[in-house]
């Protein structure tokens, strides 16, 4: 999309398309997946975030990918 816009519109508008993206793409990745995802799992948003940074930080993308529903198996059989 950074090619279409550079070529198509000048490099302001590239930069305002990539600005744009970055905002939407924090959003959804920090606000709005984990309020959907933590309604499914039954867990707190804020817990989603913690385990989703600790899975990147521990095991990458693997890490992340599994951090969530790792919590929630603990979740569900500590009660």
């Amino acid at each position: 999309m950074f090619a279409i816009a550079f070529v198509g519109n000048g490099l302001v508008t590239a930069l305002v398309l990539v600005a744009i993206l970055t905002v939407l793409v924090q959003l959804l990745g920090n606000l709005v997946n984990p309020l959907i995802l933590g309604r499914f799992v039954d867990l707190h948003p804020v817990v989603i975030l913690i385990g989703v940074s600790a899975g990147t930080l521990l095991g990458g993308a693997f890490g992340a990918f599994t951090a969530v529903p790792l919590i929630a198996v603990v979740n569900t059989w500590s009660r």
